[in-house]
């Protein structure tokens, strides 16, 4: 059995400090330590090889101490010698990752090493015992979460294999033994074939024991790359999703699974493809980054039990994120978020090998521009825009938008030259969301172009910004109303609901009420929006974040097809766009807009808007309140139309300052002052 004496301490290269490698090494030794455990990871199962045996090396140098080597990444065979030339003298790799098991396991032991298999509390005795006869240890990796729901696990190494069911395999079996860490709390058992003298222990803190807990936000999940956003967290995702859509009765059992341009975007959608495909869902995979609306309406045009998009939108380059598509070819609302988030790790993650998905046929390779391009051209009027003399500059911010406007209107009157193009998952050092501070090349583009009109996109095109023929950036908020008129008065579509978000402009009432139309108003979030297509007839909905969604379209927002309502707009009037806005706000009132993000701690955030909730002012800097909202944040609404509305972050220390009036100076005296009321109400 193995050795009483149980005392490791357990550094991940990624999260230890570099300069004090041998240091800590020696101090292990120097402590009675029995071995030494070193993760090599970059987030799990994420390849990080650049310095790793280099890091060994330098342990071994320091150290007499065994040293085992954990390798969390995802070819384990490809890489096992380095560490081994380094100085490795146990090898631990995990059975889930992509890689021929037992002939990694023997390249180890041929070069004279002892092997280790890492498996997930879940794994079943079936999946391990092929394996038992060229293991030296069998690592199930638990964390404090397990526990509960297995209560073999929280029992102990004995327990462990009891509940797994070891015990009722011929022969001996195993030896066992379960160890924990007094100083931590953490929880790693081993179960051992030899009397190797190695001991049970933990990773160093309780924090690298935990799976990250996966919490879905407005418009699905995001994280850091290689942090929290990493290969075993989107196959986590990805189970517990594909365990939803099978939970749904009479749906298609297919689905498609997007990508945009940012790093590993196209693996990542990989891996989701593979995890559904192990779970009876077909699942289909465009052959180049694609835009959300077109992956969006592959769901409505093959009548797909949902959609999945690896993008992070308009977020930095460093995040990464799964937005989820319901049945209905939308945003999946708070309800279907809350379920899929629910079945994270309650069942066994199931994976093939994407190529064998191919053969096969439960992978299939489908690009869905064409289909959304089709259905764009049944809502406006490709001929007439590409009969007109427009000059055009088309911004992609580097995202999957790509060439799509020019090539839709390439060989036509109405040219298009397209910058930020080509893919750079860096976006060239900006976030690619299309406001003013990020378009400053679209506007040299246009000034230098003489174009009448510059269409950007975000990184994953389903939000618009637009730049006028002065060069000038144009509020979403003008945009979303010239886009309204638009439909009215040019395309006589008079009969629908109109739907805002709460930040969104007044100008919308103001024109909803001069033609008889309804108009509602609802949260932050286009789902809120889709809520409201699916529910009743809309003609159009709009965000201050550049979302927008036509009637008889999906439910979802659509950069591309409302640029191109833009462009119709200007054909069909003749006129530029500088002229169109300022005309709207000569006869609707003019409108000036603008928001800022402040710091503000997370704990004071519920006291904050308690606060403006409860003690509502009588004025605004002079202006007599008309009214409060507080749905969704709060909004301060005064008699002369303006307003300022607060509203925090469910997970980021910042609150969002909003302000519209009919004067810039009142906008920025507004944010000022909700600035400074946001500062008192902290300090008090």
């Amino acid at each position: 059995m193995i050795a009483k004496q149980q005392l490791i301490i357990a550094p991940s290269i990624l999260a230890g400090d570099f300069g004090n490698f041998a240091r800590d090494a020696k101090r292990v030794e120097e402590g009675g330590g029995d071995w030494l455990h070193c993760d090599v990871m970059d987030g799990h199962f994420v390849e990080n090889i650049t310095f790793g045996p280099d890091m060994i090396a330098a342990f071994r140098k320091a150290t007499k101490l065994p040293l085992d080597v954990h390798l969390m990444i995802e070819r384990p065979d490809l890489y096992a010698e380095r560490f081994i030339d380094a100085g490795a003298s146990h090898v631990i790799v995990h059975l889930e990752a992509q890689h021929d098991v037992g002939r990694t396991l023997a390249l180890i032991r041929r070069c004279g090493r002892a092997a280790g298999l890492a498996i997930k509390p879940a794994t079943t005795a079936d999946k391990v015992i092929p394996f038992l006869g060229q293991i030296d240890e069998l690592r199930p990796i638990v964390h404090a979460g397990h526990a509960a729901e297995n209560p073999g696990v929280a029992g102990g190494g004995e327990a462990f294999a009891d509940y797994c069911g070891w015990r009722d395999q011929p022969g001996d079996g195993p030896a066992v033994c379960g160890g924990r860490s007094e100083c931590t709390g953490g929880r790693q058992f081993v179960v051992s074939t030899q009397d190797t003298g190695f001991a049970g222990g933990n990773h160093g803190t309780e924090e690298t024991m935990q799976l990250t807990k996966i919490k879905f936000g407005t418009d699905g999940w995001r994280g850091v790359i290689a942090d929290d956003f990493t290969f075993e967290n989107v196959r986590r995702v990805a189970q517990a999703t594909a365990d939803y859509w099978n939970s749904l009765v009479g749906t298609n059992k297919a689905a498609i699974v997007g990508y945009d341009n940012r790093f590993l975007s196209e693996i990542y959608a990989k891996l989701v493809c593979e995890v559904l495909a192990a779970n009876g869902i077909k699942a289909l995979y465009p052959p180049s980054a694609s835009p959300t609306p077109a992956v969006t309406f592959a769901v409505r045009d093959h009548k797909l039990c949902g959609a999945v998009m690896i993008t992070a939108s308009h977020n930095p380059p460093q995040f990464n994120g799964y937005k989820l598509k319901a049945h209905y070819a939308g945003p999946a609302g708070p309800e279907i978020c809350a379920q899929v988030e629910a079945r994270v790790d309650r069942s066994l993650l199931r994976t093939i090998n994407f190529d064998d998905g191919l053969k096969n046929g439960t992978i299939e390779i489908y690009d869905p521009v064409p289909a959304h391009v089709a259905a764009v051209k049944q809502i406006v009027d490709l001929r007439k825009i590409r009969a007109a003399k427009v000059p055009v500059v088309a911004d992609s911010m580097y995202g999957c938008g790509g060439h799509l406007l020019e090539s839709l209107l390439e060989k036509s009157a109405c040219k298009v030259q397209t910058i930020r193009g080509e893919r750079d998952p860096l976006f060239g050092g900006i976030s690619p969301e299309p406001i003013g501070k990020n378009l400053g090349a679209l506007c040299h583009a246009v000034k230098k172009a003489r174009a009448q009109i510059g269409l950007a996109t975000d990184g994953d095109a389903d939000r618009l910004g637009i730049v006028d023929d002065k060069g000038k950036y144009v509020s979403i908020q003008l945009v979303f109303s010239m886009l309204l008129l638009h439909l009215l008065r040019n395309r006589g579509q008079k009969t629908g609901l109109v739907v805002k978000s709460a930040n969104s402009t007044v100008l919308i009432d103001r024109i909803c009420r001069a033609n008889g139309l309804k108009w509602a108003e609802v949260p932050v979030g286009f789902k809120y929006i889709c809520q409201k297509m699916r529910e009743t007839d809309v003609l159009i909905g709009g965000e201050e974040s550049g979302g927008i969604g036509f009637q008889g379209h999906i439910p979802e927002r659509d950069g591309i097809l409302a640029n191109l309502m833009l462009l119709e707009m200007l054909t069909v009037t003749g006129k530029r766009l500088s002229e169109i806005a300022r005309d709207l706000q000569k006869e609707f009132g003019a409108s000036f807009y603008d928001r800022i993000d402040m710091h503000f701690p997370l704990t004071k955030r519920e006291k904050f808007i308690e606060t403006l909730r409860t003690k509502v002012p009588k004025e605004l800097l002079g202006v007599p309140m008309a009214q409060m909202k507080d749905f969704d944040g709060v909004k301060y609404i005064c008699k002369d139309d303006s307003w300022l509305m607060f509203r925090t972050s469910g997970t980021e220390p910042i609150i969002r300052i909003y302000s519209e009036a009919s004067t810039a100076a009142r906008v920025k005296k507004l944010l000022e002052h909700g600035q400074a009321l946001a500062v008192k109400i902290a300090k008090g």
